[in-house]
């Protein structure tokens, strides 16, 4: 799945008490799943983060000063480069004001 549903996107931004939302990213690459990355968004924002790690102009718009954003593209190329799939988990629906 690269990106939400027109349905679910519609969902989303007809209820705004789930406007946002906490998610993590998981390293599926080994039998005890772990999470790497946790993260606040709203809309696709939880399946940009993949999509930076293979487009260069994505990447540039995400780069952080701090080495944050360069640890998760590399963690993501790598788990991709051994054939496993990045799982996402919306972990909580949030108000627009948490």
């Amino acid at each position: 799945m690269e990106k939400f549903s027109d349905k679910v996107l519609s969902y989303l931004n007809k209820n705004k008490d789930k406007e946002f939302y906490i998610y993590c990213l998981v390293d599926t690459s080994n039998d005890e799943e772990e999470i790497f990355y946790i993260g606040k968004g709203k809309g696709n924002r939880v399946f940009n983060h993949e999509k930076a790690a293979f487009n260069k102009k994505l990447e540039l718009l995400l780069e952080s000063e701090d080495k944050t954003e360069d640890l998760k593209i590399n963690k993501i190329r790598a788990i991709k480069a051994e054939g496993f799939p990045i799982k996402k988990v919306i972990l909580k629906f949030l108000h627009k004001k948490e």
